[in-house]
Protein backbone atom coordinates (compact mmCIF):
# COMPACT_ATOMS: atom_id res chain seq x y z
CA UNK A 1 0.00 0.00 0.00
CA UNK A 2 1.29 3.46 -0.88
CA UNK A 3 1.81 6.10 1.78
CA UNK A 4 -0.84 8.83 1.41
CA UNK A 5 0.43 11.29 4.02
CA UNK A 6 3.71 13.04 4.67
CA UNK A 7 4.39 13.62 0.98
CA UNK A 8 5.24 16.73 -1.01
CA UNK A 9 2.60 17.31 -3.69
CA UNK A 10 2.53 19.83 -6.56
CA UNK A 11 -0.88 20.60 -8.04
CA UNK A 12 -1.41 22.68 -11.15
CA UNK A 13 -4.73 24.52 -11.51
CA UNK A 14 -5.18 24.07 -7.78
CA UNK A 15 -6.99 27.31 -7.01
CA UNK A 16 -10.36 26.24 -8.41
CA UNK A 17 -12.48 23.27 -9.39
CA UNK A 18 -11.11 19.74 -9.26
CA UNK A 19 -7.57 20.96 -8.54
CA UNK A 20 -8.84 22.83 -5.48
CA UNK A 21 -10.68 19.73 -4.26
CA UNK A 22 -7.52 17.63 -4.67
CA UNK A 23 -5.52 20.24 -2.79
CA UNK A 24 -7.95 20.21 0.13
CA UNK A 25 -7.87 16.41 0.31
CA UNK A 26 -4.06 16.19 0.17
CA UNK A 27 -3.72 18.85 2.89
CA UNK A 28 -6.26 17.09 5.13
CA UNK A 29 -4.33 13.84 4.65
CA UNK A 30 -1.18 15.46 6.08
CA UNK A 31 0.75 16.33 2.95
CA UNK A 32 2.67 19.50 2.07
CA UNK A 33 1.11 20.93 -1.07
CA UNK A 34 2.30 23.61 -3.50
CA UNK A 35 -0.54 25.02 -5.59
CA UNK A 36 0.18 26.47 -9.03
CA UNK A 37 -2.31 28.48 -11.04
CA UNK A 38 -2.57 31.09 -13.80
CA UNK A 39 -4.78 33.60 -11.99
CA UNK A 40 -3.03 35.56 -9.25
CA UNK A 41 -6.34 36.96 -7.93
CA UNK A 42 -7.76 33.46 -7.48
CA UNK A 43 -4.58 32.27 -5.76
CA UNK A 44 -4.79 35.26 -3.40
CA UNK A 45 -8.37 34.29 -2.48
CA UNK A 46 -7.16 30.79 -1.67
CA UNK A 47 -4.26 32.16 0.36
CA UNK A 48 -6.62 34.32 2.42
CA UNK A 49 -8.81 31.32 3.20
CA UNK A 50 -5.91 28.91 3.76
CA UNK A 51 -2.79 30.92 4.73
CA UNK A 52 -0.75 27.73 5.26
CA UNK A 53 -1.04 26.80 1.59
CA UNK A 54 1.94 27.53 -0.65
CA UNK A 55 0.79 29.19 -3.88
CA UNK A 56 2.65 30.16 -7.05
CA UNK A 57 1.50 31.88 -10.23
CA UNK A 58 2.44 30.10 -13.44
CA UNK A 59 1.04 29.08 -16.79
CA UNK A 60 2.22 25.64 -17.84
CA UNK A 61 0.75 26.19 -21.32
CA UNK A 62 3.53 28.72 -22.02
CA UNK A 63 6.84 27.28 -23.13
CA UNK A 64 8.68 30.07 -21.30
CA UNK A 65 7.57 28.50 -18.01
CA UNK A 66 9.84 25.54 -18.73
CA UNK A 67 12.66 27.21 -20.63
CA UNK A 68 14.27 30.43 -19.44
CA UNK A 69 16.56 31.12 -22.42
Amino acid sequence: MKKLSGNAVLITCGAAGIGFAFTERFIKAGNKVVVYGRRDAKLQEVKEKYPEWITRVCDVTKESFFYND
